[in-house]
């Protein structure tokens, strides 16, 4: 099972406790560690660098599930209709600083798996409509509430970084009619289609043009190259693509195989066996991506002490006991 954006977890869990659909019990079931971080998400003490953490897509997958067999037909629209500022992650945030909203929607759609890899949109453009279609490539797991979730949430994320709702002209989707056929026309409009053969919403195009508030072209800039190494967690295979990826996103943090294994939920153990198998060690990737760093930072005319930090290590001695044992002896690389 892939990965999905932590936030989007723990936010998903306080919507759903918040509303009543499931309680603390319910949440613990998943993840004994879950619940701690919901009460520090309501706290607003979340972590920094939660928006760039991923936790596994069943958690996310078990919330929908969970909700879904207590019959609660509206949640995902209120889930989705619901805009909470704090809870805006990576792409969000990137998306934010886009200059239109069809930048942004675009922008959006071909970075869908920062949020989660299940997760499909595509695009059509006729000459006065744009047509978004949405599926779960994992759809036999997701309850049709995650369905108008993601598609609901998608119209009020775009309105609130345009300040200016978004009106559908039409929308259709694949499950059978429901008996909450009038909350979901206040979300989409009157005009809905069930049993359809997709999941889609339809606006006008010269909605595209309108401007998106207080973006800033260099904060893009920034979060598009955080964008790519989290992208590289993201749609890595292979054990030792997942942990590099780690490294070089940043390695004063996972320069310790514990930090490594608590973000990809494995033991240090288990982890060490999977490396062995693919023909490498923690230590062996360390010491490369260490290497590949140190030399950036000697070209940047970095101090020792900002060198030390970028490295991951705790002190200036330990950093010039490693350089005499020749550990950024750039052969290591190849």
């Amino acid at each position: 099972m892939s990965s999905v954006s932590a936030i989007s977890v723990i936010d998903l869990a306080n919507e759903l406790c918040t509303r009543g659909a499931i309680n603390k019990r319910d949440v613990y079931s998943i993840s004994p560690s879950l619940p701690e971080r919901v009460e520090n998400f309501k706290q607003d003490a979340l972590p920094q660098g939660i928006q760039e953490e991923r936790l596994p897509e069943d958690w996310l997958i078990q919330l929908w599930q969970r909700v879904d067999q207590v019959l609660y037909p509206n949640i995902g629209l209120e889930v989705g209709s619901t805009v909470t500022p704090s809870a805006a992650g990576l792409l969000a945030n990137w998306v934010s600083n886009c200059t239109t909203l069809g930048e942004a929607l675009a922008l959006f759609i071909n970075n869908i798996n920062l949020l989660n890899r299940s997760e499909h949109w595509d695009i059509n453009y006729s000459d006065d409509e744009v047509i978004f279609t949405f599926t779960f490539l994992n759809q036999a797991l997701y309850p049709h509430i995650a369905i108008d979730r993601s598609m609901s949430a998608m119209l009020a994320w775009a309105g609130y970084f345009c300040k200016q709702a978004i009106e559908p002209v039409r929308a259709s989707f694949q499950y059978p009619q429901p008996s909450n056929v009038e909350v979901i026309k206040s979300c989409f409009g009157e005009s809905i289609t069930f049993s359809a053969a997709n999941n889609s919403v339809i606006i006008k195009r010269e909605v595209l043009s309108r401007e998106i508030q207080g973006n800033n072209p260099y904060v893009k800039s920034l979060l598009e190259q955080r964008a790519k190494k989290v992208q590289a967690v993201a749609s890595a295979n292979t054990w030792e693509e997942k942990t590099l990826g780690l490294l070089n996103r940043k390695l004063s943090q996972y320069s310790y195989i514990e930090a490594v294994c608590d973000e990809l939920h494995i033991s240090r153990s288990s982890l060490y066996r999977q490396l062995k198998s693919e023909g490498t060690s923690f230590s062996l990737l360390l010491k490369a991506v260490r290497c590949q760093q140190h030399q950036y930072a000697v070209e940047q005319q970095m101090s020792v002490q900002e060198l030390c930090g970028l490295l991951g290590y705790k002190d200036i001695s330990t950093y010039y006991k490693a350089k005499k044992r020749g550990d950024f002896n750039c052969a290591l690389c190849g």
